[in-house]
């Protein structure tokens, strides 16, 4: 399954087996201020997946994903670190949160990547690959490669976990008349 939207929020339901349904929302949060946690809190009781974008959090604040909700444990990306000089508002950052009752074994896989984050969620019914992407594409012919090779790397880790059922969410952020520029 591939889902990529525009809206700030995207629900999609999967039924892999009669046994395990799979709820798996979206969330481009612009910030981790105290009404986005409690807006990320909500989501989190309507779904057994949450993909996190744009959360904003540097690498030692990562932590705070842990607070939302004690069913669900997370990993997760920062789009910055900790020692850099930001300028404006903070940027970037995905995060991957799942029920803990799912009692499936993760796997970080290494994406070295700030704009991606990907796991593997295995148990004994299902086999999931749960792919984040938070990528903004500014223009020029430098992004555009960039932003290929972002795809590449997306492209690749599908490649290498051919046994798993794929979820990816992607939060491309363009201007229209780029994005016809890329096609």
């Amino acid at each position: 399954m591939f889902v990529c939207s525009q809206s700030r929020m995207v629900s999609v339901n999967v039924n892999m087996s009669n046994a395990i349904p799979l709820s798996v929302m979206s969330f481009n949060s612009r910030g981790f201020c105290a009404d986005r946690q409690v807006l990320v809190k909500k989501l989190l009781s309507k779904c057994s997946v949450l993909f996190l974008q744009e959360h904003w959090l540097a690498p030692s604040q990562l932590s705070l994903l842990g607070n939302l909700d004690d069913n669900f444990v997370y990993a997760g990306v920062s789009g910055f670190g900790n020692n850099d000089v930001l300028s404006g508002r903070p940027y970037g950052g995905s995060a991957i949160l799942w029920r803990s009752d799912m009692n499936a074994h993760a796997k970080v896989l290494e994406v070295h990547s700030k704009w991606i984050y990907a796991i593997r969620l295995n148990n004994e019914a299902y086999r999931l690959l749960l792919i984040c992407v938070y990528m903004p594409y500014e223009g020029g012919e430098y992004m555009t490669d960039e932003f290929a090779d972002q795809l590449a790397i997306v492209d690749s880790i599908m490649e290498e976990n051919t046994d798993c059922h794929v979820v990816a969410i992607l939060t491309l952020i363009c201007h229209a008349h780029e994005y016809i520029l890329l096609c």
